[in-house]
């Protein structure tokens, strides 16, 4: 050790450092932005996969976790899983199969919608939701 005394080693190690952070600034700048970007994302689904047991009073349920939000998040790449917008914060977790038509509260059964699409949809079946859109679009595309 080059240092007998542990105190002027001590101060070497916060010499060496200060200048370390001077010379590395716009990296460790980098990092924290990144780092805060990934905690933000972390702390959304953490929030949303609560508030959906709370909702839904779910005590047990092992495969609505953070990490399984996120995943499904992924996979979808940020986007509606019907209508294809862009999700942000606001995004809905959305039953495929309604809870009032017998569907459960599991991740198999979810998915990331839009706050809109999710109103329009409410406990429709995907099949009746494109029938009505589509019978608007009729309509619409008739003048009326």
């Amino acid at each position: 050790m080059p240092y007998a005394d542990t105190e002027k080693y001590r101060e070497y190690q916060r010499v060496y450092q200060r200048g370390w952070k001077k010379r590395n600034r716009e990296q460790i700048n980098q990092h924290n932005r990144k780092r805060a970007r990934n905690l933000k994302k972390m702390h959304f689904f953490k929030h949303r996969s609560k508030m959906f047991r709370d909702r839904f009073k779910i005590a047990n349920t092992k495969t609505i976790t953070t990490e399984a939000l996120a995943e499904m998040w992924k996979k979808q790449k940020g986007l509606c899983a019907l209508s294809g917008l862009k999700l942000n914060r606001e995004a809905h977790l959305d039953h495929i199969n309604p809870v009032s038509n017998g569907g459960i509260h599991e991740i198999e059964n979810l998915r990331w919608v839009a706050p809109e699409v999710n109103r329009m949809k409410e406990r429709l079946s995907d099949e009746r939701l494109f029938e009505l859109c589509k019978l608007v679009l009729e309509r619409q595309s008739n003048g009326i």
